[in-house]
């Protein structure tokens, strides 16, 4: 009993930075493109993927939410969804990580820049987009995480929330102060 609660309390702590990484990425991946391409952006995947992933992206049954028109050219077009906010929340992370990358190499790695303005290496970010990919599906799996395993997946998840100029220290103490409300609420009911 003892290894599963110790087991949950490193995916809990990690579940935090991992959560906050994902919406970052989605929320930097978003106002990149708005930019760049304007609000419509998310319409025209060829737009934003490599060529060769276009046809694959359009297939990808695991989106629900993500339909795209009929047609007979090769170019497709996003319809249903509102905005690109509903957009990049309802890709999956691997799509998604695809598209920061692509955005980082396309971009003149203006997607990840980090707080002392020397631009990231390619290799470099998909390094660490492969790492966050691997401790957010560990979170969500309830895998088993050792000590070792967890300072690694923080030390990486903490270095990209870093990079996005997001303020952990304060997140986690607004976070403490809020889940100190909630319980109190709910021992009232």
């Amino acid at each position: 009993m003892s290894t599963f609660n110790t087991n949950l309390v490193l995916l809990e702590q990690l579940y935090q930075l991992t959560y906050w990484t994902e919406n970052g990425l989605r929320a930097q991946l978003d106002l990149v493109h708005s930019a760049r391409l304007g609000s419509g952006w998310y319409q025209w995947p060829d737009q934003y993927l490599p060529p060769a992933v276009v046809s694959a992206f359009v297939a990808d049954a695991s989106m629900p939410e993500i339909r795209w028109e009929v047609s007979s050219g090769p170019a497709k077009k996003l319809t249903e969804l509102p905005n690109s906010g509903a957009f990049v929340e309802a890709l999956t992370f691997g799509w998604l990580a695809q598209m920061v990358e692509q955005c980082h190499t396309r971009e003149n790695r203006r997607i990840l820049l980090p707080p002392d303005g020397k631009p990231l290496m390619t290799s470099k970010v998909k390094n660490l987009l492969k790492i966050a990919k691997e401790a957010r599906n560990d979170v969500a799996h309830l895998r088993p995480l050792n000590p070792q395993k967890y300072r690694y997946y923080e030390k990486e998840v903490l270095q990209i929330l870093e990079i996005m100029h997001f303020d952990v220290a304060r997140a986690k103490e607004r976070l403490g102060v809020r889940r100190s409300l909630v319980l109190r609420q709910m021992s009232k009911q």
